[in-house]
């Protein structure tokens, strides 16, 4: 019986690998690799690697011209991107793409260990491997792995690649697919269904330090719009941590907006990462383009758009495939199907990323204004500003150039503030001060003068001061704007006899230190310590402030005593006062030689007996009263 049963296992076997070296042929001989179980998987450890073994042998036999073309791009994809280690983003970007939750890196002597959790190898994996420019993706819209070459891009580290997956141990590079010992692997590093990369490296070619490095420039923000993986860590060789990137996510409340056209739900979330930086994410899924194609790469009938708006200190912006494709000077990320160029460093240009690029702008301006309702004193953060936009003819400058048109044209105009008292308004609704008159007047004076609702909430306003800034691009640019008070506006305040002596102080003060004199030379300002208002004493009139009751001013009746507030020991103040000395309007009382000299000069301009005369009269009635 035993017999039989090896003799049946044996059958068995050889059935297996006879079928496996079929798949192998079949696979080979494909236009491509189509979505789905096209050809039967081998079953079993001698099947896979009699299967492994077809397709080398495949290889071995074509055509010497080709087999050279073929191997001379997979050594210069290496070359492919100015980043080294990029082939690590491309093992993450895999990853993701077959549901992985974690992604571990480990530095094992001479080797770059890299190990993941998702779906299994299966044999047009390998082929794609080996077959730069081929993908096993072709048919899948929703994954953003573009080419087989991206994981080539390690070559850069190393001419050898080898994969590790359940019975599947195989080598890429020379010769170009080729069965791989079996190694030895740490227990805690990866499981025993998890997919293992491992590239042997020449001592020195790489470090761990330099594996941290290129981590923490990487940042947990590049795990924004990753929907399965959730970490990337690197352990050292005794399993400790290194680094680990990371984000922890927590779901918001949705909302309706326009995209494309048409009505979409679109998801909300927070993700926020170990050093304090946060983001809000919106995303939605929304038709596709209608009758525009992409190079290399299936077109579902919904395409995926997300957007990220920085909440915190990290607001690095940037464009993604899945993954970080390019940076941009916007304070935002923005994430979707993007065709991206080879080396996944840019965006290529092309009809269908022009496309994708209408439906973000949309995707954007409803993510501004649903921020601007929650927190907009962060929500200015993610507004472009002129000085953002490159002058460049590439994609991404491009999106630039178009963002900052929606928050001219579309942000500003739906922008509506929650203000406390009032409820929702628009911009068109508030006044706002300019600068110089931050703290000097009152949020209703400002309304009053502008003769708006209300006033931009402080709570709308980031300390930063970019909201100054957004608002001066888009007065420029027919946009819908707050009415700025101005300081020769709020000089008019000056007249309102219910200011306190104080507020007139430091609205005085300030028009001094721009050199306005108009105003407050022909408004009723100047206070007395009766609470009497006046307007500032001319050269010419028989009149003049002083600080104390007493003295030659006090006793011919020359002198008003000013109110105590301008005698504060305020810069305000002091500003004031010197002023007001300099044209001789204040003066010290007891000082009899400066009330003299300005009885000197109101008689060289108006003729002696007519300030005698006055003086006389002044007299006469006050000795009348007194008597």
């Amino acid at each position: 019986m035993g017999a039989e049963m090896s003799t049946g296992d044996a059958v068995r076997r050889a059935a297996a690998v006879e079928q496996a070296i079929a798949s192998a042929d079949a696979l080979f001989s494909m236009e491509g690799i189509p979505e789905g179980a096209v050809v039967p998987e081998p079953e079993g450890e001698a099947a896979t690697e009699a299967a492994v073994e077809r397709l080398g042998s495949r290889f071995a036999r074509l055509d010497g011209q080709v087999r050279h073309a073929l191997r001379r791009t997979r050594d210069h994809a290496g070359n492919l991107s100015s980043d080294r280690l990029q082939g690590l983003s491309e093992i993450v970007q895999n990853a993701e793409d077959l549901g992985a939750t974690d992604v571990r890196i480990l530095m094992w002597g001479c080797e770059l260990l890299v190990a993941h959790n998702g779906s299994p190898v299966r044999l047009p994996d390998v082929l794609a491997l080996a077959m730069p420019w081929l993908t096993s993706k072709a048919e899948q819209a929703e994954s953003t792995g573009r080419f087989g070459i991206g994981l080539m891009t390690l070559q850069s580290l190393s001419p050898h690649l080898e994969v590790h997956c359940g019975h599947y141990r195989f080598r890429v590079g020379d010769p170009d697919i080729a069965v791989a010992r079996p190694f030895p692997l740490p227990d805690w590093f990866a499981g025993d269904t998890w997919t293992v990369l491992r590239v042997p490296l020449e001592p020195g070619v790489l470090g761990a330090d330099e594996v941290d490095a290129w981590l923490a420039e990487w940042g947990d923000s590049a795990l924004l719009f990753l929907g399965s993986v959730g970490s990337v860590t690197h352990l050292d060789e005794q399993g400790r941590l290194r680094h680990r990137l990371a984000l922890d996510r927590e779901t918001g409340e949705p909302f309706e907006a326009v995209v494309g056209g048409q009505s979409a739900e679109v998801e909300t979330g927070e993700a926020r990462a170990g050093d304090g930086s946060r983001w809000l994410i919106c995303r939605t899924t929304v038709p596709s383009p209608f009758g525009i194609t992409r190079s290399h790469k299936a077109v579902g009938s919904t395409t995926a758009i997300a957007v990220a708006l920085p909440l915190g200190p990290d607001d690095a912006g940037r464009i993604y495939a899945g993954l970080p494709v390019a940076d941009t000077a916007l304070s935002l990320c923005i994430s979707a199907q993007f065709d991206p160029i080879a080396s996944r460093q840019a965006l290529d240009d092309t009809p269908w990323n022009r496309a994708l690029h209408e439906l973000v702008g949309d995707l954007w301006t409803a993510a501004a204004l649903w921020q601007f309702r929650r927190d907009p004193a962060r929500a200015w953060r993610a507004v472009p500003l002129p000085d953002d936009v490159r002058d460049s003819r590439d994609p991404v400058a491009a999106l630039e150039r178009l963002l900052l048109d929606r928050a001219r044209a579309g942000v500003s105009h739906g922008l509506v503030l929650d203000v406390p008292g009032y409820g929702p308004l628009g911009l068109d609704d508030l006044a706002v001060e300019d600068e110089t008159l931050v703290g000097v007047v009152t949020e209703e004076e400002i309304s009053r003068v502008a003769e708006r609702t209300a006033v931009l909430p402080k709570v709308a306003r980031d300390e930063d001061g970019r909201w100054r800034e957004v608002l001066a691009d888009w007065e420029h640019h027919d946009s819908a704007v707050p009415v700025t008070v101005d300081l020769y506006d709020a000089l008019r305040l000056l007249d309102d006899e219910t200011r306190s002596p104080q507020a007139n102080i430091r609205l005085a003060a300030v028009g001094l230190a721009s050199n306005i004199y108009s105003s407050l030379l022909s408004s009723r300002w100047l206070v007395d310590s009766s609470g009497g208002r006046h307007r500032v004493p001319r050269p010419a009139e028989p009149a003049v402030f002083t600080d104390a009751p007493r003295g030659l001013g006090a006793s011919l009746g020359f002198s008003r005593e000013v109110h105590p507030a301008f005698l504060a020991d305020t810069d305000e103040a002091r500003s004031v006062r010197t002023w007001l000395r300099k044209r001789e309007a204040l003066l010290t009382d007891a000082d009899a030689v400066a009330v003299i000299r300005r009885l000197a000069a109101i008689g060289a301009r108006v003729g002696i007996g007519h300030v005698l005369a006055g003086l006389f009269d002044e007299l006469t009635d006050t000795a009348n009263w007194a008597g």
